[in-house]
């Protein structure tokens, strides 16, 4: 054979290891990232890319996880797993963020990126693609990595929508009982529980009233809205209650609407249908109702004597510490936090409390002023002197006391070190 051609061969043969990219993975990679699923304007998230080696074989050839980011996202920092090197470069409207692992990754060993990136000044409603990838270094290139199962790669993009703030939005269910044959109010509220504040509105309460037992006359919302009665499209027996208001609805706020309605014989039920369209407001737990339903007793239950129902005062409750355990002072007075939880207030009253230390009985009264939905006063707890003597004299430390509150009886600890 011609020299020149066994020269032409070898060069041929040279050309073709120095070409023949490497052995291919024999490792399957699974490719997870964990990433919100919406964010807010300016909001700050955590992207996270992991590229396991599910094996059989270690991979030796140079990987690198990328996550190539939109310039418009800002990049608040970004770090690597272990024997992963970080680089970062910006071409056109990208910016590539890089974790290298050179020797390769290891089978059960995953390639692995955080990165704490901003939403920046994406507008609303837009959606930021992030673009992961895991790729493969042969003869120089870099190329995206085939293991044959593509099932378990990363996807093309990683969507992530810019949104407006949410919030944990609930209903407040109708009033539960009303006297017979006279006028009366039924309230019920939709409460943003926060923690962002809504947008503005509008936010519309729709309730349905059967007029032969509860007759609506007029309606009023809070935060400025407006009311509409109109009878039901579905029955003319039925009233339709719609009430809207827009403006930003606060965190911890309640729009609630107060009906005026004519109810009907002792005995009775009504049954009220709510339900909120609170638009564009975005409720972060649709899974929490944002429509309630009561049955609505009327007057007396059937059997038992007619005419006004009292309306019970709803309890005040005590606010502990954690430990349940208050302080009594030199005079023997304890300080005992009590709180009102209820739109209409809590009415004045006395709690009673009693105790044991050995031979000493404690007894004594707590009294309570009226108070406003959400207000917390202290109430004293007063030891007289014939219990301080004998508490002082048995040098008695601390006494367990139980107090007979609205809401039932509530066990404390009573500290009497300061007792003189």
């Amino acid at each position: 054979m011609p020299k020149y051609l066994l020269t032409l061969l070898a060069a041929a043969a040279a050309a073709l290891i120095l070409a023949a990219p490497a052995a291919a993975a024999s490792s399957d990679f699974a490719g997870a990232f964990t990433a919100p699923e919406r964010v807010a304007p300016g909001e700050t998230f955590h992207v996270t890319l992991t590229s396991t080696n599910t094996g059989p074989s270690d991979v030796i050839d140079p990987l690198r996880v990328t996550l190539r980011v939109p310039v418009v996202v800002a990049v608040a920092g970004y770090s690597c797993g272990a024997g992963g090197a970080a680089s970062d470069t910006v071409a056109a409207d990208w910016r590539t963020l890089t974790c290298q692992y050179d020797a390769g990754i290891a089978n059960g060993a995953a390639g692995r990126l955080d990165a704490e990136l901003s939403s920046g000044t994406v507008p609303i409603d837009e959606t930021i693609h992030l673009l992961p990838s895991l790729t493969r270094e042969s003869g120089g290139i870099w190329s995206a990595l085939s293991d044959g199962n593509a099932a378990n790669d990363y996807p093309y993009a990683i969507p992530v929508p810019v949104t407006r703030p949410w919030s944990d939005l609930w209903m407040r269910a109708p009033t539960a009982q009303v006297a017979a044959q006279s006028e009366v109010e039924i309230s019920y509220s939709l409460v943003n529980g926060g923690p962002a504040a809504g947008s503005s509105g509008p936010v519309t309460q729709t309730g349905s009233f059967s007029n032969d037992v509860l007759k609506p006359l007029s309606a009023t919302m809070s935060g400025g809205g407006a009311c509409t009665l109109a009878p039901a499209s579905w029955t003319p027996t039925m009233t339709v209650v719609q009430c809207s208001a827009t403006g930003t609805f606060a965190a911890g706020e309640a729009r609630e609407v107060k009906v005026r309605a004519r109810s009907g014989l002792s005995g009775t039920h009504a049954m009220v249908m709510v339900q909120t369209l609170a638009s564009p407001l975005l409720d972060s737990t649709p899974a929490t109702p944002l429509q309630a339903s009561t049955l609505i007793q009327i007057g007396d239950p059937v059997g038992t004597a007619t005419g006004p129902q009292e309306t019970e005062d709803a309890p005040a409750e005590l606010t502990l510490p954690k430990s349940k355990t208050l302080t009594a002072d030199k005079h023997g007075k304890v300080a005992v936090p009590v709180t009102c939880h209820d739109d209409d207030g809590c009415a004045a009253h006395t709690m009673k409390f009693s105790g044991k230390s050995g031979k000493v009985k404690i007894a004594g009264k707590i009294k309570v002023p009226a108070l406003k939905d959400g207000q917390t006063v202290t109430a004293k707890a007063v030891l007289d002197r014939k219990t301080i003597k004998a508490l002082l004299k048995a040098k008695v430390g601390k006494v367990k006391l139980t107090i007979q509150s609205q809401a039932g009886p509530v066990k404390v600890t009573v500290s009497l070190k300061r007792l003189r």
